[in-house]
């Protein structure tokens, strides 16, 4: 609507600079004449102005608008980044490119002994022995901060100091993140020392079960499956049974009975044993050249760490010397151990 007052005081302009005076000259009518015009264009800049600050006003509202919903993205990832990162289970620890430490999850302080305050702003040295600072130094300056954004995953086995100076074997994951801002890099440390210590125990009870198997002569152990069929056997069993290990392996626990029927007990006594982890049932064993020997069958359930039975672990037991058509036991002495 200013507009169109505008442009019809423009074209009325003449008419009433001819109405008003009359007499006047050509010249201050034509003075006349530009001075409207003049204030006309005055008043268009004005009118511009007013639209370009209407528009300025209304740009600012929404970048201010779209910046706090900005910010409130950014708080709450970063929120749930720090969730994150203080329930994880490996330290995280995050530096410069300095190597000061920026950055210290709950899990880094179980695991170094050091409260985050208390490490916050010094050198990541201090996490270190002396003598593997200088390699985290290397590491830091080779990691050119130009080309930080574009260096993969790098994987280190390096040796942690804990606060009470005890040493502990760690795997340092690092990655180089390039956000806005300064450059950092974020470490996460893994303790191997726990996996290790299972390593070993893994490791020495495999060597006294290799030493238990090979070597127990007068004692026969067998390694059964949930079925009850023979998957090892030590040179005891061998003996006591004369036969051979592979002429063993896969067979029924039963089948090494002398009689059906002691063969048919063995099942119940199977389920004994899965049920209440042990159980104990006398058998008469039964050798190729038909010697038969009186036994004690001793079974022990095994199980895996989610207590799914796995197998058994049987001891046989002999009271007398293998005799042809034994069927009842002898006085003697009696050989026992245990697998655990």
């Amino acid at each position: 609507m200013a507009a169109t007052a505008l442009i019809a005081l423009l074209l009325s302009a003449p008419a009433v600079i001819s109405q008003a005076q009359p007499q006047a000259s050509t010249s201050s009518q034509t003075a006349l004449f530009w001075a409207i015009i003049a204030v006309a264009v005055l008043f268009v800049l004005a009118l511009l102005l007013a639209v370009i600050l209407q528009f300025s006003l209304l740009a600012r509202r929404r970048a201010m608008t779209l910046v706090a919903r900005l910010n409130k993205s950014l708080n709450q990832a970063e929120a749930a980044l720090r969730a994150v990162s203080e329930c994880s289970a490996d330290g995280i620890i995050t530096v410069d490119a300095s190597g000061r430490i920026l950055g210290f999850n709950r899990s880094a302080e179980r695991l170094f002994g050091f409260r985050a305050e208390d490490v916050l702003g010094q050198h990541a040295g201090v996490l270190l022995p002396e003598r593997h600072r200088g390699n985290l130094r290397q590491t830091l300056a080779e990691l050119d901060p130009l080309g930080w954004g574009h260096r993969a995953e790098q994987r280190h086995m390096i040796t942690g100091l804990r606060r009470d100076g005890r040493e502990l074997p760690l795997q340092l994951t690092l990655n180089a993140i390039d956000l806005a801002g300064p450059r950092r890099l974020v470490g996460v440390v893994h303790d191997l020392s726990e996996p290790q210590r299972q390593q070993r125990q893994l490791h020495e009870h495999e060597q006294r079960l290799s030493l238990l198997l090979s070597g127990t002569e007068s004692l026969g152990i067998l390694l059964l499956d949930a079925q009850g069929r023979v998957q090892h056997c030590n040179v005891g069993a061998e003996q006591l049974l004369a036969q051979t290990r592979e002429a063993l392996q896969g067979r029924h626990v039963a089948e090494l009975a002398a009689h059906e029927a002691d063969g048919e007990s063995l099942a119940p006594a199977l389920t004994q044993a899965a049920a209440d982890g042990r159980a104990e049932h006398p058998v008469l064993g039964l050798r190729p050249d038909g010697t038969r020997l009186p036994l004690h069958l001793s079974l022990q359930a095994l199980h895996d760490r989610d207590g799914r039975l796995f197998g058994f672990n049987g001891l046989l037991l002999t009271q007398a010397p293998a005799r042809a058509q034994d069927s009842a036991p002898s006085p003697g002495t009696v050989h026992a151990a245990s697998l655990f």
